[in-house]
């Protein structure tokens, strides 16, 4: 197999894309959030867009926030994972919990300060209490002057899931890409050099925090199955605090053609397992939007991802294959196809690349200050 060029465009997208243009103001917005998401990716790059166009930032940090957020014109509480505000570790105390953050949220609108949830996603990873998660989310809904989706398919999933009448009251802005925030890391050669993966070899990459909802016990099976010499699957990432600490060492016994590397990874090696990848799989079994595939798109790589959710909304039309995320055979299928097309593989890649460049944070700034706006005149 001819070794892979990473196209130009990739770093042309990592320097064109740069945070750029002069700050200006727009009329007061103080968005009130906990502070500590500002080391997610996501939140770090949406609220730096948004301060430079003139919004305040206040800290919400902790559960009881009725007593921090201080009403204000233009004030707006930004919710975006509802999990830490409807789920404990009982229920009773998730009931406890629920009707605690509801009461905090009517106190909140009574004093004229705007809610605004992001729904990352329709429910919790693990499933945990679905009755009352689902009882949580409603209410968080329902409560909200204004609801922002990733897609058209999420914002007709959340109307249906969570029994909303109006519309109006969703946006849909979609998820930023993560091509600057990671930088352009080591030449495709340099990077498997580091990796000890051989310059022919074709590498299947699934990069992200280790949960079970992602579906990687089904892949390795399948990935044992069906797998070829010279192909590699390469997993990375670290274990989620619900995964069974003993869970790796068992599936490299299981699946020893599989390279497991189990860490945290520090933001600057990030680059370092995108670049030595052919293509990014996400076996995921339920997804509503996804981080991880918007970064492997940012690189250039073309991805193997269910049929659900916002995916086909995100991904480039000819950058992908796709299948249905409760059929196993339909994973494996996906990955035959995708390794028939290995000679297309530059090609496929180079336009998600493209694509990821239209989730430009700039513009997703300027929608989200829109829909702040909307919701005060909701409100």
């Amino acid at each position: 197999m001819n070794e892979r060029i990473v196209p130009e465009n990739i770093e042309d997208a990592l320097s064109e894309v740069a945070l750029t243009g002069a700050p200006h103001r727009e009329p007061d917005v103080v968005v009130w959030f906990p502070e500590g998401l500002l080391t997610h990716p996501y939140c770090e790059l949406l609220y730096r867009a948004l301060a430079r166009r003139g919004v305040q930032r206040r800290d919400a940090t902790g559960f009881w926030i009725w007593g921090k957020i201080r009403p204000a014109r233009g004030a707006v509480f930004h919710i975006h994972w509802a999990d830490h505000y409807v789920i404990s570790g009982n229920r009773a105390r998730t009931l406890l919990k629920i009707s605690a953050f509801a009461l905090q949220l009517l106190v909140l609108r009574a004093r004229g300060v705007r809610v605004v949830w992001t729904v990352h996603n329709l429910k919790n990873h693990e499933n945990a209490l679905p009755v009352l998660d689902r009882l949580g989310s409603t209410l968080l809904a329902h409560l909200s002057t204004s609801l922002i989706f990733h897609c058209e398919a999420g914002k007709r999933m959340g109307l249906a899931r969570f029994r909303l009448r109006d519309a109006s009251k969703c946006h849909v802005i979609p998820h930023g890409h993560f091509i600057e925030r990671y930088g352009v890391g080591p030449t495709r050669a340099e990077a498997r050099a580091e990796l000890g993966i051989a310059p022919e070899e074709r590498v299947y990459l699934v990069f992200g925090l280790i949960r079970p909802y992602k579906g990687l016990d089904r892949l390795l099976e399948v990935f044992e199955t069906i797998g070829e010499p010279g192909e590699r699957l390469l997993i990375v990432g670290g274990l989620y605090g619900t995964m069974d600490p003993d869970w790796p060492e068992r599936a490299r016994k299981a699946y020893p053609s599989a390279t497991l590397i189990i860490e945290k990874v520090p933001d600057q090696r990030v680059p370092l397992y995108f670049r030595a990848a052919d293509v990014a799989v996400f076996p995921y079994r339920d997804i509503l939007t996804s981080g991880a595939m918007i970064l492997a798109m940012g690189y250039g790589l073309p991805c193997v991802a269910p049929r659900a959710g916002c995916v086909e909304e995100t991904l480039a039309p000819e950058g992908n294959v796709l299948f249905d995320p409760g059929d196993d055979a339909s994973l494996g299928r996906a990955i035959e196809v995708m390794r028939d097309k290995a000679r297309s593989l530059p090609e496929m890649g180079a336009e998600n690349a493209r694509r990821a460049r239209d989730f430009d944070w700039d513009e997703i700034a300027d929608r989200t200050i829109e829909a702040y706006r909307g919701t005060m005149r909701a409100g």
